[in-house]
């Protein structure tokens, strides 16, 4: 049963513990990742140079080649990102140092209560955090999200996808074996979609991404311990059918995530 001893458990000792482990993909898968959302942001909001932006979590920022933050809005944009973790916070403002962009604000702070004003964000990217959230606490933690975003902004929701049923049940096996650090839920489109509805927002598009076989990432992080930078290019020629299969009908089934656009009313 949900409880309050369960709604505390997830605070910022509990993911500073989860996220010590570092990131969970292959330099090269990694890259795909962010590559692919990088160009779904940009097809979605053009003119994402001009916004005033924020991202729910910090965790591909602070370890990850999926990182977001530092490859978007590179000269005119206000970008903030926000964790829960002080340490993933700390570790993204280190690693920003590496890219050449403009100054990122990073602040420690619980995305179910955002320490900014109401209608301050042009832009609002929640790249998997909310499939973190126990059920019950997700029609709270959407409406602050939605408090803080301009009439009319927009809300970049992606969510574990349930229709990855290779994805969804290794997840599962990764939980109860412990393999998998952190609480984790997974959603269907039309979930989803309800989701974002019931709190006043309107859904533009719905669609998956990073579209890999599930473990694949794990296989490879193993070959090359054994035969270093040789399968690179095995790799990169996966990735290219990967990309493939996301432009066909399969990419229901094989997308690790639901993307979508959604507009404040």
């Amino acid at each position: 049963m949900y409880s309050i001893k369960m709604k505390n458990k997830f605070n910022t000792t509990y993911w500073n513990k989860a996220t010590r482990k570092g990131h969970y993909l292959d330099d090269i898968y990694g890259k795909y990742k962010g590559e692919d959302i990088k160009q779904l942001i940009e097809k979605w909001v053009p003119d994402i140079d001009k916004k005033r932006i924020l991202k729910t979590d910090c965790f591909e920022e602070a370890y990850g080649h999926d990182q977001i933050l530092f490859n978007i809005a590179k000269e005119n944009g206000e970008v903030y990102g926000i964790d829960i973790s002080n340490e993933v916070i700390e570790k993204a403002k280190e690693r920003q140092k590496e890219f050449k962009t403009k100054k990122r604000t990073f602040i420690c702070c619980d995305t179910k209560k955002l320490s900014f004003e109401d209608n301050f964000f042009d832009v609002i990217i929640s790249n998997s955090s909310h499939d973190h959230f126990p059920k019950k606490e997700l029609p709270a933690a959407i409406r602050e999200l939605k408090r803080v975003l301009k009439k009319n902004g927009v809300l970049i929701l992606t969510m574990h996808n349930k229709h990855n049923q290779i994805f969804y049940f290794a997840c599962q096996f990764g939980k109860l074996t412990g393999l998998i650090p952190y609480y984790t839920t997974f959603f269907t489109k039309k979930e989803t979609k309800k989701l974002v509805e019931e709190e006043g927002f309107k859904v533009e598009y719905i669609t998956t991404y990073f579209h890999a076989i599930n473990q694949s990432h794990k296989i490879v992080k193993f070959l090359r311990k054994i035969k270093s930078k040789k399968i690179d290019r095995s790799i990169k020629n996966s990735v290219k059918l990967f990309k493939k299969i996301g432009k066909t009908k399969m990419n229901h089934y094989l997308g690790w995530f639901i993307a979508l656009k959604c507009i404040k009313k």
